[in-house]
């Protein structure tokens, strides 16, 4: 064993340890719980729908539902939380996470009962960071019943939707043991014929929480084509079989000639904007308009490698409240970050091409120039996608591919949102990116979405006015869920997370 993988393993020692610690204390701090019938009183309202921030609101819930908003309304004898100072927005929708994936845990060799362990911080870390939706965009057959046992168990965790079946071609992109890994074990299996192809789609009928099936169209990560992709014959079979069953198609595809075939396939969404290497065409992002696709953000699957040169990102209050400290110290580790180079490089190449090119190429895909042109030509895609009129969704990937370590849940859903201020969208439509947009694309916008009287009562409130300053939005103060209103560090303990 090198000193670098010695260091590490110590590293991993510490932070299990702490983790022991920090469960062992959870729950000792006095809990401060609004839910029934309350009232949220002098609050700055941005209610998703578009319309100028509204000053000194009061709403009233009652049990999961808003049943009043207005000014200076008579809240008899409620309980009254006071949110003054405090800007009151809908609960935030992330349009892509990975719930089953530990960040680091491929790179750690986690053992199984320290990853399950890891797996349940997951649920609350999204709540306390204000999201109250996610959507799990490639889910194992059996984790969604286990993932809202777990929120139902302790009430905190988001709301769950989820993509199903997982359809990639035999050989293809996460279609094989070295990317899926122990996370990814129970994934969908490999398409290798028409008829895997109607038993994957029948198998996914009548789950709850499906709104669409994913489809990959990714063919490698740099110049090489390393994977299969579905041929022009068994595109149109996808979309037949896909339309029969009513079940809309999600399309993972990362570059402009992927995205071009992906459009053969009718998607309602792309999952990555992608665009790290090059750029939009006008062709594309006419046929997305036109066809009115919407597309999925994912800038900080690219950001997060700037943690290797900017490590002072992880001293932020929230995340070090809502991250593990194993996950923590897998991102501060310099070791970690040369190995996610090389095993991301290792992918990057064919494997006739000779082990010591990902190796002599691990440098440059990793160097600050490198990672800070990919990000800012992701924002330029972003912004060519908001220009042209297609929708935008707020999501991460968080979880992702388990040897990425600083995709963490619930805090990268935050960074999101700066990052869509940050590709150029106002701060108002990153906040309707993370709203109410993806609330009408998925199909909830009746339950969620917008701040409204009848709707489900899933609310964030942060201080300071995110309008003026895109980066309030990590100031969490708190967070109402399905009714329930606690504070971060309430809704960590709550769960029996951290203390």
């Amino acid at each position: 064993m090198s000193k670098r993988s010695r260091r590490l393993g110590r590293r991993v020692a510490r932070a299990a340890a702490a983790i022991a610690l920090c469960l062992a204390g959870a729950g000792t701090a006095r809990a401060v719980t609004y839910s029934g019938a309350y009232a949220i009183r002098n609050a700055r309202v941005i209610d998703g729908t578009g319309a100028p921030a509204t000053e000194h609101v009061t709403i009233l819930i009652d049990g999961e539902r808003i049943t009043r908003i207005g000014h200076d309304l008579d809240v008899g004898d409620r309980q009254v939380l006071d949110a003054t100072g405090l800007t009151l927005l809908p609960g935030l929708i992330d349009s892509h996470v990975h719930l089953n994936s530990v960040p680091g845990a491929m790179l750690r060799k986690d053992p199984r009962e320290l990853y399950e362990r890891l797996r349940r911080t997951e649920l609350p870390a999204y709540v306390a960071a204000g999201v109250t939706t996610v959507l799990d965009a490639a889910t194992p057959k059996d984790f969604l019943a286990w993932a809202r046992e777990q929120v139902a168990a302790t009430g905190a965790g988001p709301d769950i939707l989820m993509l199903a079946p997982f359809l990639t071609p035999a050989g293809g992109y996460f279609g094989d043991a070295t990317m899926r890994g122990e996370a990814f074990d129970e994934l969908w299996e490999p398409i290798d014929s028409p008829e895997r192809l109607v038993a994957e789609l029948d198998a996914a009928r009548g789950v709850p929480g499906v709104v669409g099936t994913k489809v990959t169209m990714e063919k490698g990560f740099g110049p090489f084509d390393v994977w299969p992709v579905f041929d022009a014959n068994m595109r149109a079979r996808i979309r037949e079989e896909a339309a029969a069953r009513g079940l809309p198609i999600f399309v993972h595809s990362m570059s402009d000639p992927e995205h071009e075939l992906a459009l053969d396939l009718a998607p309602k969404v792309m999952v990555h904007a992608g665009y790290q290497d090059d750029a939009p065409s006008v062709e594309t992002l006419a046929r997305m308009r036109d066809e009115r696709v919407a597309v999925i953000s994912t800038l900080g699957v690219t950001d997060q490698f700037l943690i290797k040169s900017e490590p002072s990102r992880l001293d932020d209050p929230l995340l070090r409240l809502v991250a593990p400290p194993l996950e923590l110290a897998s991102a501060r580790d310099p070791a970690a970050w040369d190995a996610i180079g090389l095993a991301t490089a290792e992918l990057s190449v064919p494997t006739w091409m000779p082990r010591f090119v990902p190796r002599l190429s691990t440098g440059l895909y990793l160097s600050d120039w490198m990672l800070r042109r990919r990000v800012a030509h992701a924002k330029d895609g972003v912004r060519a996608l908001r220009d042209a009129g297609i929708p935008i969704l707020m999501g991460t990937d968080s979880g992702c591919w388990p040897v990425f370590t600083a995709l963490f849940h619930g805090f990268t859903s935050l960074r999101e949102v700066e990052l869509l201020g940050e590709a150029g969208l106002t701060p108002m439509e990153a906040l309707l990116a993370s709203t109410s947009v993806p609330a009408r694309v998925l199909g909830i916008d009746g339950d969620v979405g917008t701040v409204a009287v009848g709707k489900r009562a899933n609310l964030l409130l942060v201080k300071g006015n995110p309008l003026a300053d895109l980066t309030t939005i990590r100031n969490v103060a708190w967070t109402v869920k399905a009714g329930v209103a606690r504070t971060p560090q309430d809704w960590m303990a709550s769960a029996g997370a951290w203390p």
